[in-house]
């Protein structure tokens, strides 16, 4: 998976995706994100997800 970040300053990112949903949440461990929090209630009757969050890498110049 490469997403072009270039010129973004964000030394982090953030996602969401169902907690019950393993293939996406193994992608995403493969890819070094952690879980933030686990269980997150989007609104009342939701399903429940996780928060993942990741440190991207910085170039330095």
């Amino acid at each position: 998976m490469g997403v072009s970040i270039e010129g973004i300053p964000n030394r982090t990112s953030v996602l969401t995706t169902q907690i019950n949903n393993e293939k996406a949440r193994s992608l995403y461990e493969r890819l070094d994100w952690v879980n933030v929090l686990e269980p997150f209630h989007p609104s009342k009757n939701d399903v429940p997800y996780v928060i993942m969050g990741k440190a991207l890498k910085t170039k330095v110049n």
